[in-house]
């Protein structure tokens, strides 16, 4: 049973489940690197949102869902790989690009905001490329986009070679599961010991693209059984190992928490698809606005919200305001200037890129648009 799009062209709960993702990970940092941070407010302003860095596993298996749901007919097809390529680069890297432009300023207007490493070259040109190194991206959350291009290198060389593609993601996986097993240690926060190309490479993480793949071949091959069962546990299922993680846990992350997210993530996103193209299930637009909003979101709102803690700790306003005040102020403010990236800067900039392909590639330089049209 095929899948029925939106009149945009996107599954309007996987837009919904997007954002809600995006906004478990702004209240995830806005907790922790705002509240909860003794040179701003020392106390968390409230422990439930410590498992809010599970959206990231949900943006994982999502992305593996689409990967494999959108391109597995390209497997062992090699005159794909280059639309494949090209369709992938398009996504990630321009906004991206943009905002990491925005970004650097700041650490060589005042370098004691960061770390001292933003700016030297080697360090600058793996932020760039999104390459694994041992040091923090300039801008934070960059390291989920790095798991996502080496999960994309992977696909593409199973578009180039199914053999060859098949061999390198099983390499990889197992090596993921020695990790996810405790085989050979693993730490979140040192990785294999503190090797960045290992702890990229063999990640826990990646179990997760293979759990949304496999989600994809389901909701392909079959039409799901009791569908409304299957999303509502899936939600449940995630907030119940977030609430465990938060209390008995003490909001300690795991590889295997991030795994059963995913498991959880996984149940969701086939109930809530099978109840959508069985036309069950009506999804609010304000959700798939910001679902459609969720990459721009997911970039800028750490450096919104760093910024708007230091504006407000320079006027003392927590010392008269109260904190609920605060964290619903800039909650709002980093959601909504998502929002406003998406529409102004993102969305108009990948239209520009269709128009750019439709037209021919006449906008460029007759060298330029030769190039494109042969990479095309």
């Amino acid at each position: 049973m095929p899948i029925v799009p939106s009149k945009t062209g996107a599954l309007k709960t996987l837009q919904a489940g997007r954002g809600v993702a995006a906004l478990l990970v702004v209240l995830f940092h806005l907790n922790g690197a705002v509240f909860g941070r003794p040179k701003y407010l020392p106390q968390k302003f409230w422990q439930g949102f410590s498992f809010g860095h599970a959206g990231v596993a949900y943006f994982f298996v999502l992305s593996g869902f689409i990967i494999f749901y959108i391109h597995a007919s390209d497997v062992g097809v090699p005159h794909r790989l280059t639309d494949f390529v090209r369709k992938r680069f398009i996504r990630i890297y321009p906004v991206y690009w943009i905002v990491l432009a925005l970004t650097l300023p700041v650490y060589l207007l005042a370098p004691s905001l960061g770390t001292g490493n933003e700016l030297h070259w080697p360090n600058l040109l793996t932020d760039i490329g999104l390459l694994p190194t041992k040091y923090m991206p300039s801008l934070i959350v960059a390291w989920t986009l790095k798991h996502e291009v080496l999960f994309y290198i992977v696909f593409a060389l199973m578009v180039l070679s199914r053999p060859l593609g098949m061999l390198v993601a099983a390499i990889g996986l197992m090596g993921s599961l020695c990790f996810l097993s405790g085989i050979v240690p693993y730490t979140l926060e040192n990785g294999a010991s503190e090797a960045p190309f290992l702890s990229m490479v063999f990640s826990p993480l990646h179990v997760l693209f293979l759990i949304g793949g496999l989600s994809a071949w389901v909701v392909q091959k079959y039409t799901v059984s009791l569908p409304a069962f299957w999303a509502a546990a899936g939600s449940i299922l995630f907030v119940g190992i977030g609430m465990y993680e938060c209390y008995p846990m003490g909001g300690h992350e795991t590889p295997v928490l991030n795994t059963l997210y995913g498991v959880a993530s996984a149940f969701a996103i086939v109930g809530f698809i099978e109840l959508e193209r069985s036309r069950r299930l009506v999804v609010p637009n304000i959700l798939c606005l910001v679902g459609d909003a969720s990459y721009a979101i997911y970039l800028v709102h750490f450096p919104l919200l760093s910024l708007g803690a230091k504006i407000l700790f320079a006027a003392h306003v927590p010392s008269i305001a109260p904190k609920s005040l605060i964290f619903s102020g800039l909650f709002c403010v980093a959601v909504c200037a998502g929002i406003i990236f998406h529409l102004a800067v993102e969305k108009p900039l990948l239209r520009k890129v269709k128009v750019i392909k439709s037209s021919g590639w006449g906008f460029f330089p007759p060298r330029v648009a030769a190039w494109f049209r042969a990479w095309r």
